[in-house]
């Protein structure tokens, strides 16, 4: 299991700005602009009500992030999976992830809050019990909006590694809060990032950022000599 110690509740409103503020402190403590904690919480609303529309009103998804087959395939290449029985993609959307992880052999459990995808289950993946089953590997692509809460919430609830594609200038360009806990996951040795993805839909350049439960784990998952390498910001 997750060495994790961090207590969370089962749910949270992250519907109102306090709510948003109370949550941010537990997942990944710091400064947190009053202005910054509303937007969030107005995404989260809007994302909620798309969610409850019917199916011919439903598009995407708010804030839904597009991935290509090639920006997957790294991720597979630099991780040793093969000893990992239970997979988890909590903001699945079109189901690119879980695809290619098919193709290489291994179940991915979908999940998506807008049904309009189709996943195994629509539960609110930033909420603490959408992750009641033990699942060993989290492997996703969150609305880059929403990093902030989802990467620490799934980093603790991941009972061996959590990977999420990100994009480029959530990792380089850090607010305080962020690279102050990327440094502790760092410093424990949990992190590794890997660079070099293929621009996919949005047009960003993305990296898988890696979080392992213990350091052991991530020494005995790398790979050695994958197509892409650890790469160390300033920062952490």
């Amino acid at each position: 299991l997750s060495q994790d110690t961090l207590q969370l509740p089962a749910s949270w409103d992250l519907t109102s700005t306090d709510g948003v503020q109370t949550a941010l402190q537990l997942l990944m403590p710091g400064p947190l602009a009053k202005k910054d904690a509303t937007r969030l919480a107005n995404i989260i609303s809007t994302a909620h009500a798309h969610s409850r529309l019917p199916q011919q009103q439903q598009g995407p998804g708010l804030g839904y992030v597009g991935m290509t087959a090639g920006e997957v395939h790294p991720l597979l290449a630099a991780v040793d999976f093969s000893g990992c029985s239970s997979f988890f993609d909590p903001f699945s959307g079109s189901g690119t992830i879980s695809q290619v992880f098919q193709a290489a052999g291994h179940t991915v459990t979908n999940n998506d809050l807008n049904p309009f995808w189709g996943a195994a289950t629509a539960a609110d993946a930033l909420q603490p019990s959408c992750y009641l089953l033990p699942f060993q590997v989290i492997v996703t692509s969150p609305p880059f909006d929403l990093l902030d809460i989802a990467v620490p919430l799934l980093a603790a609830k991941a009972a061996v590694a959590a990977c999420v594609h990100v994009p480029g200038h959530w990792l380089a360009n850090p607010r305080a809060a962020r690279q102050q806990w990327l440094s502790r996951m760092a410093a424990a040795g949990r992190v590794h990032i890997i660079m070099g993805l293929e621009r996919g839909p949005s047009h960003k350049r993305c990296a898988w950022l890696l979080i392992f439960a213990t350091a052991s784990l991530k020494q005995q998952l790398m790979l050695p000599g994958g197509p892409c390498v650890p790469m160390s910001y300033p920062a952490f």
